[in-house]
């Protein structure tokens, strides 16, 4: 391609690149610097339906959906119980999965995040902590980029700026690889099964994949995590889970009998007598995290 059509094409293409989030491996010092990074503005350029299903998710409030948790580590765990220092390497026993862009974050940014989600927790709606925390969250970037090494050993850590997905269509906008990972439940259990932080010392906040394969899988189920939380009833990227009631009631049978009689031998005490029984149909155990 030549001439000024051809140049005025390449610049316009040059300036939607770098308007791209583009993960890049660096000690962010604010929250503002480490959302810009990893944001997820652009996405919507292309994948406004994808975004918006996203943007109701519990996927996307991440953290300040756990503020409670959070706090609870780290006031009551880390600083009273264990007697460790909020620092990066404790901290990311939870955001690991919750905000793990802040891998990427200075020592003091981790700080800062820690003091704000002690805070968030006392807030109502709105507040601003609240509102700082919000900025960060599972979203494109992190399932798409950061999260998609499931298969670091075979082939490598994610390329800092392509971008992962089940066709790897290619795109002028980003770089595409294809990655048959991400539809698997190996995939989900990286977050949503028992957590194994960098030094190895075990996390147990859920063991829900675990229960996926030892109760399910081990007794012939062939579903996986995405075919009933994303593609059943096009549910897509809102990816619905315990928290929603339309897919509890997919996953519990509930059997109700009633029956009247009389109680008290040669009185007349009407009662009724009733039998409640749940059953669970998910492919895991449940409730759990």
């Amino acid at each position: 391609m030549s001439g000024k059509g051809g140049g005025g094409v390449r610049f316009f293409l040059l300036m939607f690149l770098l308007a791209l989030p583009v993960t890049v491996f660096g000690e962010y010092r604010t929250i503002d610097e480490l959302a810009k990074a990893y944001s997820d503005e652009a996405c919507k350029s292309c994948h406004a339906r994808v975004h918006e299903e996203w943007s109701s998710s519990y996927h996307a409030r991440s953290v300040v959906n756990s503020l409670g948790i959070l706090r609870e580590f780290i006031e009551v765990g880390l600083k009273k119980d264990w007697k460790k220092p909020v620092n990066r390497e404790e901290l990311m026993r939870c955001m690991g999965c919750h905000a793990p862009q802040l891998k990427d974050a200075s020592e003091s940014l981790i700080g800062e995040v820690a003091r704000l989600a002690v805070a968030a927790a006392g807030e109502k709606e709105g507040g601003e902590a609240r509102k700082s925390l919000e900025r960060l969250s599972v979203n494109c970037v992190v399932c798409h980029n950061t999260m998609a090494g499931v298969e670091r050993n075979l082939k490598g850590a994610p390329v800092p700026g392509v971008y992962y997905g089940p066709a790897g269509k290619a795109t002028p906008a980003h770089g595409t690889r294809k990655s048959a990972a991400l539809t698997s439940s190996l995939f989900c259990g990286q977050c949503h099964g028992i957590y194994t932080p960098p030094d190895r010392e075990i996390v147990f906040c859920t063991s829900l994949y675990e229960s996926y394969q030892d109760a399910y899988r081990a007794n012939g189920g062939l579903k996986s995590c995405q075919e009933c939380h994303m593609r059943a009833k096009g549910r897509g990227h809102r990816t619905p889970g315990s928290h929603q009631a339309e897919i509890v009631r997919e996953g519990i049978g509930l059997e109700v009998d009633a029956a009247g009689v009389r109680l008290t031998p040669g009185q007349w005490t009407p009662a009724v007598l009733v039998s409640a029984t749940l059953s669970n149909r998910a492919g895991h155990r449940t409730p759990d995290g």
